[in-house]
């Protein structure tokens, strides 16, 4: 996670730079930089990527972020506004169906 936020954290300059800027932040964290550019050139996380492509469309994902709870399915990429108390409803129905 940290390495999500330190990316997340830089988004202009990951558009400027690309995947330098990947493997500089891994440098940064002390993270494997050469087997973070390697593993960038051989393309193994594209499997991965697609695989969860695949997941998302077949339960009906949209977009990113796309939130699942309690089998309802909350898009989170037209408007963060009202997410957190709908997430909330959510969770008291569903303590409240098992009892607690």
């Amino acid at each position: 996670w940290p390495y999500v936020e330190a990316v997340l954290g830089r988004v202009e300059e990951l558009d400027r730079r690309g995947e330098p800027f990947l493997v500089e932040v891994a440098r940064e964290l002390g993270l494997d930089a050469e087997e973070f550019d390697t593993a960038l050139i051989d393309g193994r996380h594209i499997l991965i990527v697609d695989a969860d492509q695949a997941e998302g469309k077949a339960i009906g994902v949209t977009g990113t972020p796309t939130y699942v709870i309690g089998g309802e399915r909350l898009d989170g990429g037209k408007s963060q506004e009202g997410l957190r108390e709908r997430v909330e409803e959510i969770a008291d129905r569903l303590l409240a169906e098992h009892g607690a």
